[in-house]
């Protein structure tokens, strides 16, 4: 709160901010030298509001200075400063007839006073602004200022905020006096509240153990050992009836156990063909069937092995030179007209893996070649040329290709 704050010079401070008034007329504008006579609320809201005025005289700033909750309050209070051209234009109204309508205090640090003009019939609201801009040319002091313009008869929506007194000192103790009044309400309401929910926590806190206080009585109940019944006594039909069925449920057991061990039984001699040595008579001469079966084998292995090892091209090109022991393991092979059905499966298996592998290879090159020929394609069309050329220049370039390569100048 300001100590000492001294009234305001109505006679002094009116006639300078109404001076400004009829600038309004003539542009939307305000002029500079308004500014430091306006609150800094009220400076802010014109200086940033303002720009968005049209260049028109009918929009004006005048309709800026009011902090009427009703928008048309500003273009009403606009006309009729308007309408009161004459008071400012030849006859400007006389300091004898502003009356001050008293002072209020709304907080520690505002305090305004209300200045009313009758013969404009407009009310003027100052307000105290202490560190403040008191000049165009930017001096920063105490000074009263205009917070806001109203209608002689919207004083009432003024007062709603609070009533006005005679002197700076009674708005002074009224305030004082509200405010003590207002902490002891606060504190009496507070502490209302307070006890309010002391009493709504303990309640809660009841119902809370009360519920758990049930828990373990259920708990507790839920604990206890069930009662035994008494087993009645079996019959002599009864006895022999689970005899037999433990018996049959015991031969069913073996029974599946047995199964298994003759299961597995059936392969425990069973050795690989491969791993057998070659069978040899007692005079330890090789005999000539299981030599040749023996021939089959080894070089149905190695051909097994080199056909997987092979180029593709072996397979695509029939003018591609292949290794000679692939060629003499098909010779070899085409010779024996009844090979070893295993031997056989490796080799049509291996066969097709590398046909499977020699299509996904071809697929993926087509893919590769059909997207550079895409980009090629939206390259010439951006180059504004025409798609029949195109067609001709790639048939122009494959034919070119294949001279080249014919005279051995492409490389791999």
């Amino acid at each position: 709160m300001v100590a000492s704050i001294p009234p305001p010079q109505i006679s002094s401070l009116l006639p300078s901010f109404l001076a400004h008034i009829p600038a309004s007329f003539a542009s939307p504008k305000p002029p500079p030298s308004l500014p430091p006579l306006l609150t800094p609320l009220t400076r802010s809201r014109l200086t940033h509001l303002s720009f968005n005025l049209s260049s028109s005289v009918e929009n004006s700033w005048l309709s800026l200075l009011t902090w009427s909750s009703i928008p048309s309050d500003g273009q009403v209070l606009q006309e009729h400063l308007a309408g009161q051209d004459y008071y400012f234009l030849h006859q400007p109204p006389s300091p004898n007839t502003f009356v001050n309508k008293g002072y209020r205090r709304l907080d520690g640090e505002t305090l305004q006073c209300l200045v009313e003009i009758p013969e404009l019939e407009v009310v003027v609201l100052y307000q105290f602004i202490a560190d403040d801009i008191i000049s165009e040319e930017g001096a920063v002091g105490d000074a009263w200022k205009v917070q806001d313009v109203r209608l002689a008869d919207d004083e009432e929506a003024l007062l709603k905020a609070g009533v006005f007194c005679e002197s700076i000192d009674a708005a002074e103790g009224g305030f004082r006096s509200s405010s003590v009044a207002v902490r002891g309400f606060s504190y009496g309401h507070n502490f209302q509240q307070s006890q309010k929910q002391v009493e709504e926590q303990d309640d809660s806190d009841d119902d809370y153990w009360g519920r758990y206080d049930d828990e373990e009585t259920e708990s507790v109940a839920g604990d206890e050992e069930p009662r035994s019944i008494p087993q009645q006594p079996q019959s002599h039909v009864q006895i022999a009836a689970s005899m037999l069925a433990r018996r049959v449920l015991e031969q069913e057991e073996q029974a599946e156990d047995k199964e298994e061990e003759e299961y597995y039984a059936r392969y425990a001699n069973v050795e690989p063909v491969l791993d057998n040595p070659v069978p040899t008579n007692p005079e330890g001469v090789v005999d000539r069937r299981d030599s040749i079966s023996t021939n089959i084998t080894s070089t149905s292995t190695t051909f097994d092995a080199q056909t997987l090892s092979t180029p593709l091209t072996a397979f695509t090109h029939p003018s591609t030179k292949v290794s000679p022991v692939m060629t003499a393991t098909t010779i070899s092979t085409t010779s024996h007209p009844k090979p070893e059905v295993a031997t056989a499966k490796r080799i049509v298996a291996g066969l097709e893996s590398a046909a499977e592998v020699h299509t996904q290879s071809e697929v993926a090159i087509q893919q590769h070649v059909s997207t550079s020929i895409k980009s090629l394609y939206r390259l010439w069309k951006a180059g504004g040329m025409d798609t029949e050329e195109f067609g001709r220049f790639l048939e122009r370039e494959v034919e070119v290709l294949k001279v080249v390569e014919e005279a051995g100048e492409l490389g791999s």
